[in-house]
């Protein structure tokens, strides 16, 4: 365990606590550190515990192959070295004055004194080490769990709550924090961290303020990274809470799917390495269910003064119960400005259809993520011809199962490989592009092509 990290939660319990305790017990020891010294070495014997009156320290560690990996910047109040000071041994990580730097240095002697005879200095550094166990554990999840965009959201929302300052534009990091010392701290090369940081800009999160970060809004991009945190605890009520903040929140539908998104493929990809049992999966399919369910409602009421851009009839094919990008499609489809009728999960040919008979729509998107349901959706198709209903439908399929040579065989008019380009091949569809961003892997099927591969069927 890496000496000095800390959860911002425990940071204002017990920073204001240590600091006065010092204080009041007559500790006088205060050592400046200037930008860039070295406070302690990874390695050394641990000598001093450190508290930081005021300024910043970085807690590194370097590995065996010469990797540098960042645990925390820790700012006044701060214990650091604590863990080590109990254990006994060698300082497991380096601590370095980030700026200009005051720390109180207390002797092993001290600590002990402390630990003995002042029990309120006890259930501070209690308090601390609570806090450093509470952060490594959310650490060792988010490597698990967690791509790199959610690794930097997740601790810029950190140091905006540990060194973070309110302004009319937003939360100032009050850090000259560089992209090397981010990707440090997340586990990633600086190039990729670079590349995040300017899509959070682009969407309106971040900007830069001289060599300082800030959050604008730090609070939308909060509930967002709450909600996939209720969807990683299967907590199902809690996700409904967060979908419904961040949607009146402002945020926006695409970038609140592309997350859940992100949360869906890590679960996949955790139960296909083992580390997540089929259980667990299914819960977190009804905790992300629950959630979009509630930014649909949600979505709607927003937009019931707008005009509709068309109708949609959306579902899974018989015989498939994956719902999930079924569902995200939906979500994104009605933020777009469609009606849409979500007919489910294995719906039969004639549940198909018997909605288009009924709500005539502009599009129909079938979905089929098992390779065992792809024929199912030619038998629609095919069904719809026999109902004279095919010639007013256009009709979309997509889902894991699907690609786009089948697409155009069954005479299917489009192929979408992307929850978000199906908002875009939709519209392509209608004629009803805003503007010239279109998904190049939802492609629309010229029709020469699909009359040639119905033929040589």
């Amino acid at each position: 365990m890496a000496d000095g990290v800390r959860m911002g939660e425990g940071v204002q319990r017990t920073e204001v606590c240590v600091l006065s305790l010092l204080e009041a017990y007559g500790v006088s020891k205060l050592n400046r550190y200037r930008k860039g010294s070295v406070l302690y070495r990874q390695g050394d014997p641990a000598r001093f515990l450190f508290v930081v009156k005021r300024g910043k320290v970085k807690i590194s560690s370097i590995s065996p192959e010469g990797k540098m990996k960042t645990y925390a910047i820790l700012g006044e109040g701060h214990i650091v070295g604590d863990v080590t000071f109990l254990l006994g041994g060698e300082y497991e990580s380096l601590g370095e004055a980030l700026v200009n730097t005051d720390a109180y240095v207390i002797t092993r002697a001290e600590f002990e004194h402390l630990l003995a005879h002042r029990p309120p200095f006890c259930r501070a550094v209690i308090h601390d080490l609570g806090d450093k166990v509470r952060l490594l554990a959310r650490q060792v999840r988010d490597l698990t769990f967690i791509d790199v965009r959610q690794r930097l959201e997740n601790v810029l929302l950190r140091l905006a709550d540990e060194h973070g300052v309110d302004t009319e534009q937003g939360t100032r990091i009050e850090l000259a924090i560089t992209h090397q010392d981010i990707a440090e701290m997340i586990a990633a090369n600086r190039s990729t961290v670079t590349t995040y940081l300017n899509e959070l800009r682009r969407e309106g999160f971040l900007r830069k303020d001289g060599r300082c970060l800030v959050l604008t809004p730090s609070r939308t991009m909060s509930a967002l990274e709450s909600l996939k945190e209720a969807v990683l605890a299967y907590d199902s009520r809690m996700a409904a809470t967060w979908a419904r903040k961040v949607i009146r929140g402002g945020s926006n539908p695409v970038r609140v799917m592309e997350a859940l998104a992100e949360v869906v493929n890590q679960a996949d990809e955790a139960y296909a390495r083992g580390d997540l049992s089929l259980a667990d999966a299914n819960r977190a399919a009804v905790t992300i269910q629950s959630a979009i369910l509630v930014m649909q409602d949600e979505i709607r009421i927003r937009r019931r003064e707008r005009e509709t851009l068309g109708t949609v009839v959306i579902g899974t094919v018989s015989g498939d119960l994956h719902g999930i990008g079924k569902t995200m499609v939906s979500t994104l489809l009605i933020s777009g400005g469609f009606d849409v009728t979500d007919l489910g999960v294995s719906v039969s040919i004639e549940g198909f259809v018997e909605a288009i008979g009924k709500h005539k729509p502009d599009v129909l998107v079938m979905s089929s993520y098992l390779t065992t349901s792809l024929s199912e959706q030619k038998k629609v198709i095919d069904a719809l011809k026999r109902a004279n209903l095919r010639h007013g439908v256009k009709i979309v399929v997509g889902g894991g199962a699907t690609t786009e040579d089948f697409a155009a065989g069954i005479g299917a008019d489009a192929y979408g490989s992307t929850t978000r380009g199906m908002i875009w091949l939709v519209k392509g569809l209608l004629g009803k592009y805003e503007d010239s961003s279109v998904d190049a892997r939802s492609i629309a099927i010229p029709p020469e092509q699909t009359q040639v591969r119905q033929s040589a069927a």
